[in-house]
């Protein structure tokens, strides 16, 4: 919306400009009294003769430049023209019309020459006027030696001498602006009337158009100094064309003669076109070009113009001829240069990926950088500082012979300068700061030898790649610092020249891939283990959905086995009280043995899915420990086993924070398997400080005959167990590690290291305020 405004506000200024611009072009000077009656004669078809004789007669100067006019017009009558009368007689009121509006229109806009600030010519107001007696000259050739023009010889000279009236408009009300326009012009080849519409908004066709309307000038004249210059396929159907044409050859030929000035050479119009389409025999032309010098040089005396003879006027254009080719003579040479240095630099990119070979590897496409400034300094030795993203390190990587200096080692990590009030300083940014900046920089140990190295070698050069203030690259993206070694200063101009930024922009690109390729494959390193751990987080989840499923199933059969259990033990009791025999007795006793046990496996089940809550108290964890050897012993004791377990302690214990009888339970769990592995071995329990923080470890060695590669792996699974049926239902490793994670603590097991038989048991359970108080 606001950049709609904005395009309004500059339309309306422009509107503004130009009615501001025609508006000066009425309040130019009005034409003198004489010209008005003249004009307003020359449509009235009872004209009195001795009315015009007189009004000219008046003026005895204007009479005199009136009567030498017409003698130069006809050399036929030469000296016979001596006062107006006879000349208005034997020429005829138009070639007097002619005559006179010519002297006093060219009297009415006097101008100055004046000088650019670059001590080139600006108007030209000699050149101007000799360009327009020419045409003038050229129009009146054209119509008397061309057969059905259907155009006056007087009205074609009078269009021709006024075709270029809009540019002394608009000189004589913006002198600068319409310098400006012509320097425009001038510089970048662009026809006049375009670079005055660029710089002033209105071009000299309409100024000289609206001129000739002020001063009431014939509608065909009015006509030719607001179309001339046109080709017949965009002129309107109701305008003379033919005299429009006929100025326009004229134009064309003159400008092809070099006769005086114009300010205008950007035409691209076809003369033999327009010249095919009159009638006109070029060559005819170009057969009579001394006399028409001749011819304009006479006429230049009598209007004011200059003092100046066919032969000079003839020198003067030939001058201007070769001016006009010593220009173009440069601007071929200033483009070939162009072409040149736009081959080096083109080279230079060629080079650059001929070096990278498509990689995405930094340090490849950093020594590509170095390889392709050489083909442009011929030194292979420079230094690139990079940075892959605003914060980030600052590498320095020196590249000698187009390798990283070291062999293979990766780019040096260096301290950049410290973010300052205008905000962070990137490497691309050191190219662009001031002396006095850069020697702020001389605080870095890093930049103060790499500049000192530089010089060793010759003279460097600085320039900014990525976040540099290229068109297209954001504040995010690489930045980087490039260096490069030159052996003068004057010896690679390429470096400096607007065409670099096509090479600039080469690097930049291929070093911003290579960053995201780098995050692209870290990213995908990143999703891999991403995938891993939801993987394994995956393997848990379903764990803990089979201790769910476990623990309703427990649930379920606890609720359902209960009442049965309980009158299978009790009349399994009656009964062994009632038996007689010792046989009957004993199946008695097996019966409410197993219905226990069964019962026992349940809650068991029920406990290990579905955990308790925790009684959180601060304990000792020696007591801890020997409660569960007393466990353990009792257990085996119950099954006719004399357990044998040593207790050691090592170092000063803090106290720990735990459920004291689930976590007796826990570790009774791997005690008493360690006292089944060898019911006549011994079982060692350690316990000692596992850190600074309080934790605790409880390591349980048994000598037994160690575990399998499948039970270590499947220890902790519930229902597991490498013992003979019927020995142990295989929750009690799974039971204690559940109640030991509740607790925030862990337990591991394994073989004894070394070739000692026998497994182990780790238990780390966390200090005081370590506890986990609430349940998984």
């Amino acid at each position: 919306m606001s950049a709609q405004v904005d395009g309004q506000q500059e339309q309306q200024v422009s509107s503004r400009q130009v009615d501001a611009i025609l508006a000066g072009i009425t309040r130019l000077p009005t034409l003198p009294a004489v010209a008005a009656k003249l004009l307003s004669m020359g449509a009235d078809e009872d004209v009195r003769l001795d009315e015009v004789i007189e009004l000219i007669e008046a003026d005895p100067a204007l009479s005199a430049r009136m009567l030498s006019l017409c003698r130069s017009a006809d050399a036929g009558l030469g000296d016979r023209i001596t006062t107006v009368r006879r000349a208005v007689i034997m020429l005829g009121l138009e070639a007097v019309r002619t005559a006179v509006l010519s002297v006093l229109i060219f009297d009415q806009l006097p101008i100055e020459a004046s000088e650019t600030i670059e001590g080139e010519l600006g108007f030209d107001i000699e050149g101007f006027w000799t360009r327009a007696i020419a045409v003038a000259c050229v129009s009146e050739w054209v119509v008397k030696n061309t057969n059905s023009m259907g155009v006056k010889a007087d009205e074609a000279y009078l269009a021709g001498l006024l075709h270029g009236l809009g540019k002394l408009a608009l000189y004589n009300v913006l002198p600068k602006s319409w310098e400006k326009a012509l320097a425009m012009a001038k510089s970048h080849h662009l026809s006049l009337s375009g670079a005055e519409r660029a710089t002033i908004g209105l071009d000299h066709h309409t100024a000289g158009k609206r001129l000739s309307e002020h001063w009431g000038l014939p509608e065909s004249i009015r006509d030719v100094v607001w179309l001339h210059g046109q080709p017949s396929a965009g002129l309107p159907e109701h305008c003379n064309m033919q005299l429009v044409l006929v100025v326009t050859l004229a134009c064309l030929w003159c400008e092809s003669q070099h006769l005086g000035w114009s300010g205008d050479s950007a035409s691209g119009i076809d003369i033999d076109e327009i010249a095919s389409e009159l009638g006109v025999d070029l060559s005819v032309l170009d057969a009579q070009s001394g006399e028409i010098v001749e011819r304009v040089s006479e006429r230049a005396k009598i209007l004011g113009v200059g003092e100046f003879s066919a032969p000079e006027l003839l020198f003067s254009s030939l001058t201007r001829a070769n001016t006009k080719l010593a220009s173009i003579n440069q601007e071929l040479r200033g483009k070939k240069q162009i072409a040149d240095r736009s081959h080096s630099l083109l080279a230079a990119v060629d080079v650059f990926y001929d070096a990278i070979g498509g990689s995405v590897d930094s340090e490849q496409i950093v020594c590509g950088m170095i390889q392709s400034g050489a083909k442009l300094t011929g030194i292979n030795h420079g230094v690139v500082i990079l940075q892959d993203r605003p914060g980030g390190q600052w590498m320095k990587y020196q590249v000698v012979d187009g390798k990283i200096a070291g062999g293979n080692s990766a780019g040096q990590v260096v301290v950049g300068p410290s973010v300052s009030d205008q905000g962070e300083i990137r490497p691309g940014h050191i190219a662009g700061l001031s002396g006095d900046q850069v020697l702020d920089l001389a605080n870095l140990d890093w930049f103060r030898t790499m500049v000192q190295s530089v010089r060793e070698i010759g003279v460097a050069s600085l320039i900014g790649v990525g976040d540099c203030g290229d068109k297209g690259d954001t504040e995010d993206s690489v930045s980087c610092l490039v260096v490069l070694v030159k052996a003068s200063s004057d010896a690679a101009p390429e470096l400096s020249a607007k065409g670099f930024r096509v090479v600039r922009r080469a690097w930049s690109r291929a070093l911003e891939n290579a960053i995201n390729a780098q995050g692209s494959r870290e990213l995908a390193e990143e999703l891999a283990s991403a995938n891993r751990e939801l993987a394994s987080m995956q393997r848990e989840r379903t764990k803990n959905e089979s201790l769910l499923r476990l623990g309703q199933m427990a649930a379920g059969a606890a609720h359902e086995m209960n009442n049965p259990l309980s009158v299978i033990n009790g009349r399994s009791q009656q009964l062994f009280e009632r038996l007689g025999t010792q046989r009957d007795r004993d199946a008695a006793q097996a019966i409410a043995h197993a219905a226990d046990s069964l019962s026992s496996m349940i809650t068991s089940m029920h406990l290990l899915a579905e955990p308790p809550e925790p009684t959180i108290t601060s304990t000792d964890p020696v007591l801890v420990v020997r409660q569960a050897i007393e466990l353990a012993k009792s257990k085996a004791h119950r099954g006719g086993i004399r357990a044998k377990v040593k207790l050691h302690i090592d170092g000063v214990l803090e106290p720990i924070e735990v459920d004291r009888e689930l976590m007796s339970q826990a570790i009774s769990e791997p005690i008493i398997n360690g006292v089944l592995s060898n019911p006549s071995g011994v079982v060692n329990v350690s316990i000692e400080p596992a850190g600074e923080d309080g934790r605790v470890m409880v390591r349980i060695v048994d000598s037994g005959p160690g575990l399998s590669q499948r039970a270590l792996n499947h220890a902790f699974d519930p229902f597991f167990s490498e013992l003979k049926a019927g020995r142990r239902p295989g929750l009690g490793l799974a039971r204690s590690r559940s109640v030991i994670e509740l607790h925030g603590g862990a337990i591991d097991i394994a073989n004894t290291p070394g070739k000692v038989p026998g497994a182990q048991v780790q238990i780390v359970l966390r200090g005081k305020h370590k506890a986990r108080k609430t349940a998984a």
